[in-house]
């Protein structure tokens, strides 16, 4: 069918059904771009969570080391304690009358 045949009703027809078609090919391209940018965000989380986990081990790590010397510690202080209480002991035994 040629344009010159064409009636006005049949030009808005098609008028019509070209508008549709290009607001439905906007969509695609939004959907389009919209996954694209997903993609790119997976793979944005995906380095950088390759780029953290040494840092996360060295943390790991640093904890453990944290809580042995914590443990350490605690055992220090218990025998400061009792040589402390040796120590009491010790002097009120020198001091006590004979």
């Amino acid at each position: 069918m040629a344009l010159s045949l064409l009636d006005s009703a049949q030009l808005d027809e098609l008028q019509a059904r070209l508008a549709e078609g290009e607001e439905m090919i906007g969509r695609y391209a939004e959907a389009v771009t919209r996954m694209a940018e997903g993609s790119s965000l997976e793979q944005d989380r995906e380095v950088i969570k390759e780029q953290v986990r040494p840092a996360m081990a060295r943390l790991k790590e640093n904890d453990l080391v944290v809580q042995r010397e914590n443990e350490e510690l605690a055992q220090v202080e218990a025998q400061i304690a009792e040589l402390q209480a040796r120590r009491d002991l010790i002097l009120q035994r020198r001091d006590a009358p004979v």
